[in-house]
């Protein structure tokens, strides 16, 4: 039986961005101020996620 815990939902959550991040990064004729805004709303995704944690 598997069991569910937050950080681990967590985990799964960060692996999703991340390859949504992926996604946008390998578009063709991606700039770097469209890259440094999905960091930037990563890394508040992330803090958001890490302060109930």
């Amino acid at each position: 039986m598997q069991v569910i815990t937050v950080q681990s939902i967590i985990a799964k959550n960060q692996s999703i961005l991340l390859m949504i991040l992926d996604k946008f990064l390998n578009l063709k004729g991606t700039s770097i101020q469209g890259y440094l805004h999905l960091e930037n709303m990563a890394l508040r995704y992330l803090l958001w996620f890490d302060r109930g944690a």
